[in-house]
């Protein structure tokens, strides 16, 4: 890591319900492994702190730890709600920025992840498509954050991207310039929604 590197923990985001898939899609296997273990082999040596943030109903934080020797924090929300999921990675998280990735992003690639890092630090770094449709799910966050996103989570707003129209600190990447240098996989941001696209990707 160089002097210019801002440390950041990563939170790999379990706690979704997974209603498109109709199972705990991060316990699915692809190529022989759990989705949020892909996500972990690609980015783990990006950081010291990665965790999963939230468990799909069921599913007990110290038997996944000792299964996959990786920490678990619960969410601030049961419902699965995905600011709540973001929040609670912050309020874990040991370093001051975070990555939070969904465990659907199997293909994610550590290279978006060390682009962002470059623009650290910021309220938020956040890859953004030509159209303006933004990927919250794999972003970096300040844990500057926590409180208005808790604050936005009390007051029953829920849509994430509510949270950064008051930032000024929020710096957005441009996806489509990025793939079309090379610069990142064009499966970077393919979700795994359907036990389907197990099959279409695996």
């Amino acid at each position: 890591m160089t002097e210019r590197q801002v440390s950041i923990s990563i939170a790999i985001l379990t706690g979704g319900r997974s209603s498109r898939f109709g199972s705990s899609k991060c316990f699915y296997r692809m190529d022989g492994k759990e989705l949020f273990l892909s996500v972990r082999g690609r980015l783990e040596h990006l950081s010291a702190d990665v965790f999963l943030q939230g468990l799909p109903p069921g599913y007990e934080p110290s038997d996944v730890e000792r299964r996959y020797r990786i920490p678990v924090h619960p969410d601030v929300l049961e419902d699965g709600c995905a600011l709540g999921g973001i929040a609670s990675a912050l309020e874990n998280a040991a370093e001051d920025h975070v990555l939070v990735v969904g465990c659907d992003m199997p293909f994610v690639d550590p290279r978006l992840v060390e682009i962002m890092r470059s623009h650290l630090p910021a309220d938020a770094v956040v890859p953004k498509w030509r159209s303006g449709y933004l990927e919250p799910l794999c972003a970096i966050y300040s844990t500057g954050l926590l409180e208005p996103m808790l604050a936005s989570l009390e007051s029953g707003r829920r849509r994430i991207s509510g949270i950064f129209e008051p930032l000024r600190g929020v710096v957005y990447v441009e996806i489509d310039e990025l793939m079309a240098d090379g610069r990142i996989s064009d499966n970077t941001f393919r979700n795994i929604n359907t036990p389907g696209d197990m099959e279409l990707f695996g």
